[in-house]
């Protein structure tokens, strides 16, 4: 009984602060299928590029703007923060996927991994993966 205890103590503690976390507030509708992405300066993996391949394949026509605009720049626009982790191997820890309408928030994609066990599995899935699973859940 005191080892079947320790076992549940002990998972718990492998498992605590450990997670993949996804969360997405779609966008309803579009005007357009024009769309505007702004690009993020510290994009070291071609983050724009699947984003911009996840949203063609949607059938949206995407056009790359520099970091420095705002997110009214197109009546159409996206933005994006993304991090890496690196623990034997560089792996996405975070990509925040924004969705703008004329200037106005109208959706977003968060997907976030923090430490352990999660970060072992991030490190298996491509992030390309994770662009296009974020993209298919966020835009109609």
């Amino acid at each position: 009984m005191v080892r079947y205890l320790f076992l549940i103590v002990g998972g718990m503690l492998l498992f605590s602060g450990c997670y993949v976390k996804q969360n997405v507030s779609p966008v309803d509708s579009v005007k357009t299928k024009d769309i505007c992405i702004i690009k993020n300066i510290y994009d070291d993996h071609d983050i724009v590029g699947a984003y911009t391949r996840a949203l063609q394949s949607k059938g949206y026509k995407v056009t790359v703007k520099q970091s420095t605009e705002s997110n009214n720049v197109c009546p159409l626009t996206t933005s994006f923060n993304v991090h890496w982790g690196f623990s034997r191997g560089v792996y996405l820890s975070l990509l925040h996927l924004y969705v703008y309408q004329n200037g106005k928030s109208v959706g977003e994609a968060l997907y976030d991994v923090q430490g352990g066990w999660a970060s072992e599995i991030s490190k298996r899935k491509k992030a390309e993966d994770t662009v296009i699973e974020l993209v298919n859940r966020l835009y109609p």
